[in-house]
């Protein structure tokens, strides 16, 4: 699923009762937007399929043409087994709940992004109205399935906490090792903002199967508590801002809406003649991976892809980073600094043509 206009990805079971009558879909698995030049395995076990009531079943795939022609979707090595699917460690809430279990029941939810007060009405999933995210109905706790100790690991998630003047909300993160009962609070956010925040925690490995868990603690029920794409990975985090786009995502940063186009995960050449890289810098190698922006139709001189990165803290620092920039027609990398006494500050830019080659930037950072 690779282009700036990929729409949707839908997987049904289709069943057949024994009568014969109408056959009935269940969405099992869906998928939206672009999700890089590469090849990505899905799977999702599939449950009720040997009823006494039922006739027969069988699998269907949905592509669903999203907003332009820039975009691809494939499928390859399709394989059914008898086995359960190996438990997951990531969740969208686009169908359900996942592995989490709420604390106590039906204390979280999974929510539609839409008609709720202090909220942004889009989950960060989609970016759209229609996707869903797991929010908090009451104080609670939405706890993971338990984990084999298999050294350190990072969480890493997408956050939200608003409400209205006067009230207060904390979203938090906790472990628990088996055979404890003690919560080690691991991490805790409680201020307001009308859009979803990036968040990552360092699990440190003690040789014991743990579980993670968000709580979230409101003054009001007008407070708007939720979560949104759980991943939990292999190894400790890395700095929010840092990103090699080795794990085929755009790390803590976001595509922004106020522009025209979106920034496109890609590995080796672009397909465009006489234009980008071959290779990324980070290996050097077809097979790395690097974002870059399409310039061919429809995109038109002047338009703008911009990508953001997550709140940092006050203080001072150096920003760098690896462009390359070829091509007869090459525009411009801006770099901006967003503060909320200085919106959009320009604080470097780079015009044309650089040459066939990495080169690297430094630029200044001081946050008063």
């Amino acid at each position: 699923m690779y282009g700036a206009d990929i729409g949707t990805l839908n997987v049904y079971v289709q069943t057949l009762p024994t009568n014969q009558a109408n056959i009935s879909s269940t969405l099992v698995w869906t998928k939206s937007g672009t999700q890089g030049n590469a090849w990505r395995r899905g799977q999702q076990s599939l449950h009720d399929l040997n009823t006494t009531n039922m006739y027969g079943w069988r699998v269907a795939f949905e592509g669903v043409v999203g907003r332009g022609y820039l975009g691809d979707i494939s499928l390859d090595d399709i394989f059914l087994s008898q086995a359960e699917c190996p438990a997951s460690r990531t969740c969208d809430f686009e169908l359900n709940l996942c592995d989490f279990q709420p604390d106590p029941g039906n204390s979280w939810v999974r929510q539609q992004a839409t008609n709720l007060a202090n909220f942004v009405n889009e989950d960060h999933t989609s970016s759209t109205s229609l996707g869903h995210f797991a929010m908090a109905q009451t104080n609670s706790k939405l706890r993971s399935r338990q984990y084999p100790d298999a050294g350190d690991e990072c969480l890493r998630f997408w956050y939200f906490v608003n409400g209205p003047d006067g009230s207060t909300g904390q979203i938090s993160v906790a472990k628990q090792t088996s055979g404890s009962a003690t919560e080690t609070a691991l991490w805790s956010n409680n201020i307001y903002e009308n859009g979803w925040r990036y968040g990552q925690v360092s699990i440190s490995g003690d040789r014991s199967p743990f579980t993670y868990l968000f709580q979230a603690v409101k003054s009001s029920q007008d407070v708007v508590i939720g979560i949104d794409d759980v991943i939990l990975t292999l190894g400790f985090c890395k700095p929010p801002i840092n990103c090699d786009f080795e794990a085929i995502d755009l790390c803590s940063w976001t595509q922004m809406k106020n522009d025209d186009f979106d920034w496109l995960l890609q590995t080796g050449a672009t397909e465009s003649f006489g234009t980008g890289a071959t290779v990324d810098h980070t290996t050097n190698s077809a097979q790395g991976h690097y974002i870059f922006i399409e310039t061919s139709h429809p995109a038109k001189q002047n338009d703008t892809a911009r990508i953001i990165s997550e709140h940092l803290l006050t203080g001072q620092g150096c920003f760098s980073l690896w462009y390359h920039m070829h091509g007869e027609d090459i525009g411009s990398l801006v770099i901006y600094q967003n503060t909320k006494s200085n919106p959009m500050t320009q604080i470097n830019k780079i015009d044309g043509e650089q040459g066939d080659q990495w080169k690297q930037l430094h630029t200044d950072l001081a946050v008063p």
